[in-house]
């Protein structure tokens, strides 16, 4: 029987073409590990290509090969990948598991002929190579590549550059040589790399000690304003907003190593790491012990990992997607009610919208934690929980109930519930605060429509307008605090409609270790109350909970993306009513216009063909806003004017675009749209959102 390594050289016994691929957001493993790797098939006569997924922190740009890195782009390169992908005789799979890890060109990779060959230290590894280097006891990728190398006999062709890259993976993924999978052999190859002349405290350096200002200053509010602990169940988090990412200026990178400062306190033992990127919400998670979070995330949040650290993801909001996470944990219930409220940020407070993701997460969570551990202890299906959670947070419109005045339980809960007798609904009374009956219903869910008001019935979240009318499922278990929704709902039969209301006071008293908050000001104003008007259906179990919870969540994605398309077309009629109207006030005759959006105009014709995408462009710049403000310019840089890789994603698209359009020599004017230049997210204080700008360039140089 053949070993993978035989298998691998005679793969390797003739120069092919090569493709390199690594996960979404490559780390130092990921990006050290795929480029020594490919120095070392160049170095034996392989014509070899390095696609990432995605873009990667700057801090990884010193080593080796990284100006070669292909970036992919649907926009952008697509096609180029695919036809790399396609064309390749072998496809490297370098640092992940599976190939959703890979995004799109996962399945480019999934269906491509060339023979696939998996090189990995994750858990429980999909089945698409056909060669396999899988080793979940490795340290890192990087340990296993250069055993390759090793044991092909090449160990001596590990150059400086090659090591430093290795070097830089192991050091990152053993947290400094600290975590359990630094064994023996790892520091046996550390000092063959020492051997090959690497500089190990350069290589620290240019990791840990190249921080931005503003990253620094972004640390120190994630731990002053944004880290909550549950000393009682020895847990800590780090939920992080859009609006906090765009305030600092955050980019790839700013947020990676911040959940290990959770896990750093003394006496926690599970620590995850929450950021909104629009899209969806990324996780990280680190425990220690026994406690696995790569099958944590792997169950319910589409991800996994190593045993101690692994990664996940959900299309559920930030608050639901967090108290979710801390239900599911069976040493833990949700710590939500911890979070501060003002949150204390050094910017204009969000837009009204967003102020209220926080309110039904708050009434709900404690409710739904209670479920979510009984769960747990049963085996039963977590990923449902964390799921449904969400979709107790959503927006508009319920069955609106009224008649009478408000009925009053011992706990202090205000009610109105009406039963449906015919076509009519009429007032039904609670006897005892209670009903006897509730144990039966324990265990099932109630369908339902919510609605969340403040005392002046101004609609704050709801569930109907946001499923397009779909009902809720809404899980009853045992009530534990008397005073909250809970309860509430343990009053609920099939084919009710209520209201409830809550004095606000009450809600954000003093929960377990965590202190009291003030109630948020526009609550106090609407009366200091929060408003529930619940409809409910019928009872269901778990399985067609289940089902129905799936149904919702395909329903809230695709409402997501028909926004998100929505917004670009409204925004780009928007840049392009602005850009025709600037060119106008500028005297800016002759302009083009490319399909996507741009104008631009070539002011000084230059020599020779045009710009290819895969040449190394160099340019002149001077960037402004049609306000004339100047945000930056190749002036201002010393040195060398500014070099990239042309269509490889290292740019804005506008950029990718538009310079492809000049040949060397070439001078010109390109008034880009701001969904092709920095969005939504604009650029920290110089490029506020949705921005179209202008850029005077000069195209200098093509290699």
């Amino acid at each position: 029987m053949t070993t993978p390594l035989a298998e691998l050289q005679a793969l390797l016994a003739q120069p092919r073409q090569v493709f390199i691929t690594t996960h979404h957001k490559p780390d130092a493993d990921a990006l050290g590990s795929s480029l020594a790797w490919a120095a070392y098939l160049k170095q034996h006569g392989h014509h070899v290509t390095v696609v990432t997924p995605s873009d990667y922190p700057a801090f990884l740009n010193w080593m080796g090969g990284n100006d070669e890195v292909v970036i992919y782009d649907k926009r952008q390169n697509d096609h180029q990948v695919r036809d790399l992908v396609q064309r390749a005789e072998v496809i490297f799979c370098l640092d992940f598991s599976c190939l959703a890890r890979i995004n799109e060109i996962g399945e480019y990779v999934r269906n491509a002929p060339g023979t696939k060959v998996l090189i990995d230290h994750h858990q429980q590894p999909e089945s698409f190579a056909d060669i396999s280097f899988s080793n979940p006891g490795a340290a890192a990728t990087a340990e296993l590549i250069f055993e390759i190398i090793r044991d092909l006999g090449d160990q001596a062709q590990v150059t400086k550059a090659m090591g430093e890259a290795l070097y830089a993976g192991i050091m990152t993924d053993t947290g400094s040589f600290r975590h359990p999978s630094t064994s023996r052999n790892v520091h046996l190859i550390i000092a063959e790399l020492l051997s090959a002349g690497i500089d190990l405290s350069a290589v620290h350096r240019r990791i840990y000690d190249s921080h931005s200002e503003i990253r620094l200053r972004f640390l120190g509010f994630v731990l002053k304003d944004k880290l909550v602990v549950n000393r009682e169940f020895n847990t800590a988090y780090i939920a992080i907003t859009r609006d906090e990412l765009r305030a600092y200026d955050s980019k790839t990178g700013d947020t990676e190593g911040l959940v290990n400062y959770a896990l750093s306190i003394e006496g926690i033992v599970f620590a995850a790491i929450f950021i909104d990127r629009g899209s969806a919400v990324k996780i990280s998670f680190r425990s220690v012990g026994d406690f696995s979070v790569s099958d944590f995330s792997r169950q319910h949040f589409e991800g996994g990992g190593h045993h101690n650290a692994a990664g996940g993801i959900s299309y559920l909001p930030l608050a639901p997607t967090s108290s979710a996470s801390w239900a599911c944990c069976p040493s833990t219930r949700s710590s939500w009610w911890a979070s501060p409220w003002p949150p204390r940020r050094p910017w204009p407070s969000p837009p009204l919208p967003l102020r209220f993701h926080w309110l039904p997460q708050l009434c709900f969570s404690s409710h739904f934690s209670t479920f979510m551990r009984s769960s747990f202890r049963s085996g039963r299906h977590l990923a449902l929980g964390a799921s449904l959670l969400g979709l107790l947070f959503s927006t508009a419109a319920c069955d609106k109930v009224g008649g009478g005045d408000f009925a009053k339980t011992k706990s202090g809960i205000e009610y109105k519930i009406f039963k449906k007798v015919g076509s009519k609904y009429e007032r039904r009374d609670i006897s005892g605060d209670a009903d006897p009956t509730y144990k039966d219903r324990v265990g099932k869910f109630l369908t339902a429509y919510i609605d969340t008001r403040t005392g002046k019935d101004s609609v704050l979240e709801s569930t109907r307008t946001k499923f397009q009318g779909a009902l809720v499922p809404l899980p009853l278990q045992e009530v534990k605090r008397k005073g909250t929704p809970e309860e509430a709902f343990a009053l609920l039969m099939p084919g009710d409609s209520a209201v409830f209301r809550f004095n606000a006071d009450s809600l954000f008293k003093p929960q377990g270790p965590n202190p009291s908050r003030p109630v948020p000001p526009f609550l106090k104003k609407a009366g200091n109350v929060v408003v529930l008007h619940v409809a409910t259906r019928g009872l269901i179990d778990q399985a067609a909970a289940m089902t129905m919870q799936q149904d919702l969540q395909q329903k809230m994605m695709a409402e997501q993306q028909r926004q998100m398309m929505a917004f670009a077309g409204d925004q780009l009629k928007k840049d392009d009513a602005a850009l025709q109207a600037y060119a106008k006030s500028k005297s800016l005759t002759g302009l083009k216009k490319t399909p996507s959006g741009i104008y631009y105009q070539v002011t000084t014709p230059g020599a020779g063909p045009l710009a290819k995408q895969g040449q190394t462009v160099t340019m002149k710049y001077t960037g402004m806003l049609l306000d004339g403000k100047v945000f930056d310019s190749s002036d201002k840089h010393p040195g060398e004017p500014f070099s990239f890789p042309l269509g490889q994603g290292k740019v804005i698209p506008g950029w990718d675009e538009a310079v492809a359009l000049l040949s060397k020599g070439s001078k010109a004017t390109f008034l880009i749209p701001s969904t092709l230049a920095y969005g939504q997210q604009g650029a920290g204080a110089d490029i506020p959102a949705n921005s179209p700008l202008r850029f005077d360039v000069e195209l200098v140089d093509v290699k």
